[in-house]
């Protein structure tokens, strides 16, 4: 049976090919209401596509727009009798006893596996944030060795954040860039073994992140953050961070981790950084594979983009634990604890808001932007949806703030000639240790991939240019200096998606041509070019591809003007490309568009946040 919205939909694009082969697949096992169902079957799978978890029967009744299923009460009844939907009450029922391929749950119809991940992520992150350990007044010391420095501000939330993880089992420290997460981990790691020590133990500590990049800038802060601490206090912190690929065990040819919820990870406690990069079902495989008694420390950004794939964990974990009010607020319970560990008093909240609300942190001041500085000042104007207050700024600090409104590929080419320069003279002189760490001082973000003003346009006009002015030769594919990024894992070659490397001969064998990647002790690692996995140019990148990366220069092109391409448009894409900038940042996008993503937040349908923030009266005061 031909179904005409799926035919309708495929046809103007609203629809995938794989979201309408999944209309039909339950269009065909239903015997009543076929057509409304595979039509709803077909808008949830593209909602998944859109990274939604979930869609609320509301919507999938302005999304459908047919007038059978225009109401609430109808859908809701139709889903109820369909014998591809699973009825089930919140945390009820066990993801173990579902089968059926739809879940309804409350308001909200889920793909069966996006329902389970869902579902055991908020058991696992509830359990574990009900856990405390035991903390005495070796602690407090600790805590005063590696905060022996007096603050202005009336509470130190890095010091409130390693009590609350000294604490709690789970512990969400969140904060904008340069707000000191790295620097407070590792204080707290110190705290930590510091402690297990004076009981003659020793912690099993891991450190993980979800790229290839951002676990090496993590291993680089952390063995940065060490040598501020008292010496004794520096002994048995790791200094190497690993991807969650690796620490999972990726298995060749399945989708599944060597360790998991029958097979745990060794370990006592888990740090894990930009968690906001990291999507639902990932985060759920991590916490089915955590020992019971590990004590697990979230870091991460809660402005940023959510993760590309489904879900946006941090951000709704924080909702939770923030309530309405968007403010801090601990138990009494918690208070006590947190006071006779720092000394500061904090008022208690007057009655429970959520399970989690004694696990979160948020740091406030930034180390890396100052209040009046131009790009801090910009990221809160962006936060904030502020066009105007943009528009000044970029006005008021050209020198570190740089705006072209009517945006030219070419002119984006000449503003980092200077720096491709001096990449490839230190390639050419065979220093590739120098030319990685000049590499990542500047570089361009796209919005987009596509267009004249997205990562393929600008990565072929660079190349273009580059050869036009002698600087570069393109004799193959692996041509000398060509800057390239990891797009998928290779766990037998110990390379995984985001990584990125550079082209240049070996030393040892000219003859040779390798892609050389920095690891995390500093020095270069060369694998043959020939057998790199699957990888792209990197002159330019998305900015999703930019999260967990940092650098002194930051050019940010927003799409030309032309039909849909405000697309993926949002205040978070635009403050996730501005805070990779140490030292400047330039716009190239016309007012309008900067606009539309200044007036579009990243929102995504999930019921985490919901499953979270439910009063715990029992277990505490």
């Amino acid at each position: 049976m031909v179904n005409p919205w799926i035919s309708q939909h495929l046809e103007n694009g609203a629809l995938r090919a794989i979201d309408a082969a999944f209309g039909e697949f339950i269009q065909q096992r239903e015997s009543h209401n076929q057509v409304q169902m595979g039509a709803i079957a077909a808008l949830l799978s593209a909602r998944l596509g859109e990274q939604d978890s979930c869609v609320s029967i509301e919507r999938l009744c302005h999304w459908l727009s047919e007038p059978s299923l225009s109401e609430p009460t109808t859908v809701r009844r139709l889903l109820t009798n369909a014998a591809c939907v699973a009825v089930v009450e919140p945390l009820c029922t066990s993801p173990d006893d579902v089968a059926a391929p739809l879940v309804l749950e409350g308001d909200n119809l889920y793909l069966q596996r996006y329902w389970w991940y869902e579902w055991r992520l908020a058991i696992q992150l509830i359990d574990r944030a009900r856990q405390t350990d035991p903390v005495d007044d070796g602690v407090g010391r600790l805590l005063e060795q590696v905060f022996p420095e007096p603050v202005q501000q009336q509470v130190d939330w890095q010091k409130m954040a390693v009590a609350v993880a000294a604490r709690q089992r789970l512990s969400i420290i969140t904060g904008g860039p340069g707000t000191g997460k790295t620097t407070t981990v590792t204080r707290l790691l110190a705290v930590l073994q510091g402690a297990a020590r004076q009981q003659g133990i020793e912690r099993v500590i891991r450190l993980v992140a979800p790229t290839g990049k951002a676990a090496a800038r993590l291993g680089e802060s952390v063995r940065s953050a060490i040598k501020h601490l008292p010496p004794t206090l520096q002994t048995s912190i790791p200094q190497q961070c690993e991807t969650l690929h690796r620490l999972l065990g990726t298995q060749y040819l399945r989708s599944d981790f060597k360790y998991g919820r029958f097979r745990p990870l060794h370990l006592d406690v888990l740090v894990v950084d930009e968690a906001s990069m990291i999507d639902l079902p990932m985060m759920c495989k991590l916490f089915e594979a955590l020992p019971p008694h590990a004590k697990v420390i979230m870091l991460g950004d809660r402005e940023q983009l959510a993760s590309v794939e489904t879900g946006s964990v941090l951000s709704d974990i924080c909702a939770a634990a923030l309530g309405q009010e968007q403010q801090i607020g601990y138990s009494k319970q918690q208070c006590e604890a947190l006071t006779s560990l720092t000394g500061t008093t904090l008022p208690a909240r007057s009655e429970p808001r959520s399970l989690i609300d004694d696990n979160l942190v948020v740091l406030q001041k930034s180390h890396r932007f100052s209040a009046t500085s131009p790009i801090g000042q910009l990221s809160a104007a962006f936060r904030q949806g502020d066009t105007s207050a943009c528009q000044a700024l970029f006005a008021a600090h050209s020198d570190v703030l740089y705006w072209q409104h009517a945006p030219q590929p070419d002119e984006i080419v000449r503003r980092m000639m200077s720096h491709y320069q001096s990449y490839l003279g230190l390639i050419a002189r065979g220093e590739l240790s120098q030319a990685m760490r000049s590499w990542f001082k500047a570089q361009i973000l796209c919005a987009q991939r596509r267009g004249p003003l997205g990562v393929d346009g600008i990565n072929l006009r660079v190349e273009q240019q580059l050869v036009a002015e002698g600087l570069l030769t393109i004799s193959g594919e692996h041509y000398l200096g060509r800057p390239v990024m990891v797009t998928e894992n290779d766990p037998q070659l110990g390379v995984f998606n985001g990584d990125v490397a550079i082209i240049a001969p070996d030393p040892a064998n000219p003859a040779l041509m390798k892609a050389w990647f920095a690891q995390a002790d500093g020095t270069l690692r060369g694998l043959l070019a020939s057998r790199l996995p699957a990888h792209e140019t990197v002159y330019a990148m998305t900015i999703h591809k930019s999260q967990g990366s940092e650098f002194d220069d930051v050019i940010l092109c927003l799409p030309e003007e032309r039909g849909s391409t405000a697309r993926g448009l949002t205040r978070e894409l635009l403050y996730t490309g501005l805070t990779r900038a140490k030292r400047t940042f330039s716009l190239f996008g016309s007012e309008a568009q900067l606009a539309v993503s200044l007036e579009t937040r990243c929102t995504r349908s999930s019921a985490l946040a919901t499953r979270l923030a439910i009063p715990d009266t029992h277990s505490r005061p």
